[in-house]
């Protein structure tokens, strides 16, 4: 017996009398070295593999399943890839515990061992087949896994959109997208610029949190990128509307006929009366001097008519607009005038009427009086004694004028005198500016005056004739009869 040697472990001696081992261990059990316990290893089936072990043909021993596999049934030959969805990690032991293996060889018979064991897959990974370690495959960034058992990286749930999810491996994201900014989905960071995100558009805002751009409202619009809130949508310029949402520029320009204040939706407010709305108005526009404007809804001004005038300080009443108001006397008023005495009738003349709209409407001064400025209702005065005044006087002096002039000589020129009054027959007047008929001269003796407006007497008496004074004509002497002798 002392030449005998134990069988081989991993081999079975199955008789008596051997000169080398019967054969191999069978595969699904270990055949230890020598008698185990007691038994001799002449069974190649009496060891069976435990659970969380393998035991290839041959065997001397169970072996331990690697990172990623793991043993759920004795007898085995080979471990199966960990489950997708778990992880195998062999020095983790089910529920934290040591697990008594069967172990032949070991004092006792038993080894307290850790043996590997499927593990459920962390949220924030997952686990394809044959996954190791808890952490080996986190979801990537954009990503993140908000359930256990994840089996592929498919399943891990993109970045919610409006946030970013900046690290591998999270449970939720990383946060909320910058103001300003829209993230769509699968962002890494807060301001993504690519296919997950980008600056807020025109005619929007993105406030924290935005996975697309809030339109701005009705009557407002943004021509700027990157707007963090609403206070960046612009009111609606003043003479322009803005009838949709999310409009990078005003619509267009308010039409003819009505305004659009500063934040318009739409161009409904129409032209009151007494005002002009040209196109692109923000507001009605007073009817300048000289217009005015008698009918709701209109883009520009009627020119006053001829014989009125418009004066904006001169409103209708309560209203605040210009209405036509009747030309005053002293004045005259062409279309368009635009104040009364715009027109004032000139020197020379006077109007006492009316609705006068021409300046040849006024009225030439009256004979015998003058006009000395103008926008006269009435002459001024009487032309001065002296003087005569023809029609127009504009003085009640003139000189050499075409419508007055001193008196001249042969003639009186009472106050008022519209042409010289001329010195009667038998008179003559060798002086200017005579003012009454006792300026006028009795014809001298010797001399005669046949004529009215003579300067001096017409000549001397004829022979044979004699003129007293102030005579007209002269006078044929009579013959004295010879007395009968």
């Amino acid at each position: 017996m002392g030449d005998c040697k134990p069988c081989p472990g991993g081999q079975y001696c199955s008789s008596q009398g051997l000169v080398r081992p019967t054969g191999n261990c069978s595969a699904g059990y270990y055949c230890p070295s020598g008698p185990v316990y007691g038994q001799v290893q002449w069974d190649p089936y009496f060891f069976l593999c435990p659970i969380g072990f393998y035991c290839p043909s041959g065997s001397p021993e169970p072996l331990h399943c690697g990172a990623g596999s793991f043993v759920d049934k004795p007898g085995q030959s080979q471990c199966q890839p960990c489950l997708a969805g778990y992880y195998c990690n062999r020095f983790q032991a089910l529920n934290d515990s040591l697990i008594p293996v069967d172990c032949p060889t070991c004092p006792g018979g038993t080894l307290f061992q850790n043996y590997t064991v499927p593990n459920p897959c962390p949220r924030g990974f997952y686990c394809p087949v044959g996954t190791e370690r808890s952490n080996q495959f986190p979801c990537p960034s954009g990503t993140f896994g908000l359930r256990t058992k994840l089996s592929s990286q498919i399943q891990c749930s993109p970045c919610s959109p409006g946030s970013y999810c900046a690290t591998p491996g999270l449970v939720q994201p990383t946060g909320l997208c910058a103001a300003g900014y829209m993230c769509f989905g699968n962002a890494t960071i807060a301001s993504p610029n690519d296919t997950t995100g980008g600056l807020c558009p025109i005619g929007n805002y993105c406030p924290t949190g935005s996975s697309y751009g809030t339109p701005c409202p009705l009557g407002t619009f943004n021509p700027s990128i990157g707007s963090p809130d609403s206070s960046t949508c612009l009111p609606c310029t003043g003479g322009f509307y803005c009838d949709i949402v999310g409009l990078s520029q005003p619509t267009g320009l308010c039409f003819a006929g009505f305004y659009c204040p500063m934040g318009s939706i739409t161009p409904n407010l129409t032209c009151p009366i007494g005002f002009s709305c040209p196109k692109g108005s923000e507001g009605p526009r007073v009817c300048a001097s000289g217009e005015f404007q008698d009918e709701y809804g209109q883009s520009s001004c009627k020119l006053c008519p001829k014989g009125y005038y418009c004066d904006p300080d001169y409103t209708c009443g309560s209203n605040n607009y210009t209405i036509p108001l009747p030309c005053p006397p002293g004045s005259y008023c062409p279309s368009g005038t635009r104040y009364a005495t715009q027109f004032a009738c000139a020197v020379g003349t006077f109007n006492n009427r009316s609705l006068l709209g021409a300046p040849e409407e006024c009225s030439p001064c009256i004979p015998g009086q003058y006009c000395s400025t103008p926008g006269l209702t009435a002459p001024t005065g009487m032309c001065d004694a002296g003087f005569y005044c023809t029609i127009s006087s504009t003085t009640p002096s003139p000189l050499s004028q075409s419508y007055g002039d001193k008196c001249p000589p042969g003639f009186y020129c009472p106050v008022g005198s519209a042409a010289p009054f001329p010195c009667p027959k038998g008179t003559y007047n060798p002086a200017n500016q005579s003012t009454t008929i006792a300026d006028c001269l009795q014809c001298q003796a010797g001399t005669y005056c046949d004529q009215t407006g003579l300067s001096k007497p017409a000549g001397a008496c004829w022979a044979g004739y004699y003129c007293p004074p102030g005579q007209e004509r002269p006078k044929k002497k009579k013959k004295k009869k010879k007395k009968k002798t």
